[in-house]
């Protein structure tokens, strides 16, 4: 059931992420799923993915939209938020919502603190961040669209 797969490797170099990246497309589009690629990893796959996915210090950063057909971005606050909209981002990633092993140490935003920023937000919004498919029914409620799920995306049935 997935259709939108992020590849997002930051401890991979460069030449790994080449080596995977035609596997990954040709497996990915047999399935009827589109990927994104991370910023992070831009410069080493050029023009070959779905789309691309702002990293929120990539989001500060940008002067325009990325010329790529899908973009995304990671957000953590309202002002980076209303960035990607201003940028004209296709949609946003907000969290972490719960503590997550990708993010240790960093500020947890609960369902609530994701509805405070949510609020009346101009583009879709995912919830990210130790999520599992039982969150689905608080994200919608917090004002997400959906959910982004890492590992648990793996152990889903």
């Amino acid at each position: 059931g997935l259709r939108l797969l992020l590849l997002r490797e930051p401890e991979l170099d460069d030449v790994q992420l080449r080596t995977i990246a035609p596997s990954l497309l040709a497996q990915s589009h047999a399935c009827g799923a589109r990927v994104l690629v991370s910023s992070r990893h831009a410069g080493a796959l050029p023009g070959r993915f779905d789309g691309l996915h702002l990293t929120a210090g990539d989001l500060a950063r940008a002067h325009q939209r990325p010329s790529a057909d899908l973009v995304a971005a990671s957000v953590h606050t309202r002002e980076e938020l209303m960035r990607a909209h201003a940028l004209g981002c296709d949609f946003a990633m907000l969290g972490p919502v719960h503590a997550t092993a990708s993010h240790p140490g960093a500020p947890i935003l609960e369902w609530s603190g994701f509805e405070r920023v949510a609020r009346d937000t101009p583009i879709p919004l995912y919830g990210i961040g130790g999520l599992t498919v039982a969150d689905l029914a608080d994200a919608r409620r917090a004002g997400a669209h959906g959910i982004a799920l890492l590992r648990a995306a793996w152990n889903s049935p």
